[in-house]
């Protein structure tokens, strides 16, 4: 059998339709791909830290009040703020410089994450300070401020040593690099 001269033409001309239908319609599955993940992206920037990847004040804010409403509708529905601010936090980012500032924000931040629920919110909310809503906390920490205060107290000490090591670390690089210096 030989070719056709018109059939194969017919044939040829259907299947560039159908192969250019199917690449439009990939075409445009792939620019509503992409266009779903900016959107995607733009929304969790507009929401989180950009140096810690925490949740961010507004965000913050907004969890805390979905925890406020859920509590008014439960009758056993508890849920606490704890507030966290890095004494003295000026000083390592004045004498060491601002990366090594950033390095202990990132640390304390991922310590926070580590020691709480996945269910609770960890949040920067400005500068040195993060914040941290607990929610469905049990009736003891609502009887027990001073227990959950101490707890607090715990977990701000042991991100302060960090802060105070990572100081010391650097503080002891930027004298030998000054000896060094000292000695040409």
């Amino acid at each position: 059998m030989g070719m056709q001269p018109g059939r194969d033409a017919l044939a040829e001309a259907a299947w560039t339709r159908v192969l250019g239908a199917g690449l439009f319609v990939l075409f445009v599955a792939y620019v509503l791909y992409e266009r779903r993940r900016t959107d995607l992206q733009l929304h969790y920037q507009a929401n989180h830290d950009s140096l810690t990847g925490l949740p961010n004040r507004a965000l913050f804010l907004d969890r805390l009040e979905r925890a406020r409403a859920r509590a008014r509708r439960s009758e056993r529905g508890l849920y606490a703020v704890l507030y966290l601010d890095l004494d003295r936090f000026k000083v390592v980012n004045d004498s060491l410089g601002h990366p090594v500032g950033d390095q202990v924000l990132k640390r304390v931040a991922r310590m926070l994450e580590q020691s709480m629920r996945k269910i609770d919110v960890v949040a920067r909310y400005g500068g040195e300070e993060f914040a941290i809503v607990v929610e469905g906390a049990d009736a003891e920490a609502a009887r027990n401020p001073e227990k959950a205060q101490r707890q607090a107290d715990k977990a701000a000490e042991k991100a302060q040593r960090q802060a105070d090591k990572a100081s010391a670390g650097k503080g002891k690089g930027a004298a030998k690099q000054a000896a060094k210096g000292a000695g040409n």
